[in-house]
């Protein structure tokens, strides 16, 4: 069979090749086919590059643009000043030190005025006797106790420790019942003086009767007094053998 131009054409096409050293049909396209990646490839970066060109000509004035903006010039923004910034930063430090030491110095008035209220509030529980005691504190047992003597009592919880109450006793003597016993030491007699006598202060009975009671009303005066007075004393020294009695925990 004779072959045609089209395929002789082809023919001597692969002859020059192969005696040029590029081998076979396949190595043929395979350079053809890194040349067609090679021009892709510069092809795409081209057009990147166009993109960049183009978006900085976008932000650039364009021709008219320029000449308005030499005739009207538009201020440029400001550049921050780290000298002002800094300045600024030391003024808020200054301020906030300032602030503090004068939240203390408030602090402190207030505790030294806290303290001198609660002083002022301290009221003497019997004239003369030196025995204080909180003002509210005293209204509390006054409103918690119904009798004279349980008021007396919770007094005596106040103004004395437990220990204090488990070992004295009331008056220092010996006890009727055990007379072979050792008698506990008396209690702070200022203290108890001034329990018994706020006690019949309150009762109306303190001090001498009045000197436009009659003798009658004068007697009846230094009776409840005294009948008070060794109720009080009695339920004291009970309390004070009560508390003696109970185990130490």
């Amino acid at each position: 069979m004779v072959p045609t131009g089209f395929q002789l054409g082809i023919l001597c096409f692969q002859r020059v090749f192969n005696l040029a050293g590029y081998g076979s049909t396949a190595t043929i396209f395979a350079v053809r086919s890194k040349k067609r990646k090679k021009q892709h490839t510069e092809a795409t970066k081209v057009l990147q590059i166009d993109k960049i060109l183009a978006s900085q000509n976008l932000d650039q004035p364009q021709g008219n643009e320029e000449d308005n903006n030499e005739n009207n010039p538009v201020s440029a923004p400001a550049e921050p000043n780290l000298d002002t910034d800094i300045d600024a930063q030391i003024d808020y430090k200054e301020k906030f030190l300032a602030l503090k030491i004068k939240y203390r110095e408030l602090r402190r008035k207030h505790k030294t005025l806290v303290r001198s209220v609660a002083e002022t509030n301290e009221v003497e529980l019997y004239p003369s006797s030196g025995v204080t005691l909180s003002a509210a504190e005293l209204a509390s047992i006054k409103l918690m106790s119904n009798q004279p003597t349980v008021r007396a009592r919770n007094l005596f919880r106040r103004l004395f420790t437990l220990d204090e109450l488990r070992t004295h006793s009331l008056l220092g003597k010996r006890c009727n019942a055990n007379r072979n016993a050792i008698p506990l030491p008396a209690i702070d007699p200022n203290h108890c003086n001034a329990v018994i006598g706020y006690i019949l202060k309150e009762e109306g009975v303190d001090g001498l009767p009045a000197n436009d009671l009659s003798s009658a009303d004068a007697k009846l005066f230094l009776k409840k007094k005294r009948t008070l007075k060794r109720e009080i004393t009695k339920s004291l020294s009970d309390f004070l053998l009560e508390e003696t009695r109970k185990p130490f925990v």
